[in-house]
């Protein structure tokens, strides 16, 4: 069975085919959290490694999905943090900025105040 992806051109612009794909898989997964093991503290994250994105994207090499991760992370679209406390698993949560996704596909400026004030907000929910 073929997979179709479909990308929105924005997201294509800025990021790229790949490191976009990428991206709207995290956003699709985001907003449609459903389980309740699913949010933390009220709040719907990815629970996700670089492994489980290499079966959705078999064309994708792990490093390259581990280091689009770290750039989403540097870039504030996305906030990465361990939630798990045990020691044997180390398996990062993701949680989507939502308000700089929506700028970028409507290709709105995003106030970088705004991200400032994401990473503070994600800081205490984890904390």
């Amino acid at each position: 069975m073929k997979q179709l992806f479909s990308i929105n051109p924005n997201i294509l612009q800025r990021y790229g085919m790949n490191k976009g794909l990428l991206l709207q898989e995290i956003h699709y997964s985001f907003v449609n959290k459903t389980k309740p093991n699913e949010f933390y503290m009220s709040v719907p994250f990815v629970y996700c490694t670089a492994n489980s994105f290499l079966i959705k994207f078999p064309f994708m090499k792990r490093q390259n999905i581990q280091r689009y991760l770290n750039e989403f992370v540097e870039d504030c679209i996305v906030f990465s943090t361990v939630a798990n406390k045990n020691n044997h698993d180390r398996t990062k949560s993701y949680l989507l900025n939502i308000e700089k996704y929506n700028s970028i596909i409507n290709n709105v400026k995003y106030s970088e105040s705004k991200g400032k004030d994401f990473i503070k907000y994600c800081n205490c929910i984890y904390d």
